[in-house]
């Protein structure tokens, strides 16, 4: 055996005599008789790799928020400003109707200023919180049908008539 090989593995100090080989956390090193005292003689014990278990948490109840049914709804044209008027009349800021919301402030500016305009989630609260509505029947366009009296083997080039350019000519 080497110099370097006879030291305690644990203490550094020269091991006189047989040396010992004991478990510290799982490694087995050679250890000195009195290293060896706070070391195991057996290696531990393989320990399962499933012991860990994740608590199984119940997702949180949602909110459920009751959906209208907005088929023959849209949102009015004017909704930045009804918004705004509705937020100012209950005295609220911009900030406190987001926290009322819970939604981002930057939202709440960009769909007071017109830029945006809110999701159906967010019409039902906006209605809900300012007591308001957003969404107005729509106007019924009726259809428009064309009735033509072209001939039905017409192609396109019938109908497209093509500007030439005239060529000048050198006097």
């Amino acid at each position: 055996m080497t110099e370097g090989r006879n030291s305690c593995d644990v203490c550094g100090r020269k091991i006189s005599g047989k040396p010992q080989f004991r478990y510290f956390e799982g490694a087995r090193l050679m250890v000195c008789d009195i290293c060896a005292r706070f070391a195991e003689k057996q290696p531990p014990a393989p320990q399962p790799s499933s012991t860990y278990k994740p608590k199984k948490t119940k997702p949180r109840p949602q909110k459920k928020v009751r959906k209208k049914s907005y088929a023959n709804l849209e949102l009015r044209d004017d909704y930045a400003q009804v918004i705004r008027e509705a937020r100012e009349k209950k005295g609220w800021t911009q900030k406190e109707l987001s926290n009322q919301l819970i939604e981002r402030l930057s939202m709440i500016r960009r769909i007071e200023s017109g830029k945006m305009q809110p999701d159906e989630v967010v019409i039902q609260k906006l209605e809900k919180t300012l007591g308001i509505t957003l969404m107005v029947p729509t106007t019924d366009i009726p259809e428009i049908k064309l009735e033509t009296k072209l001939p039905s083997d017409i192609t396109l080039g019938d109908i497209v008539h093509l500007k030439t350019k005239k060529k000048k000519s050198d006097d």
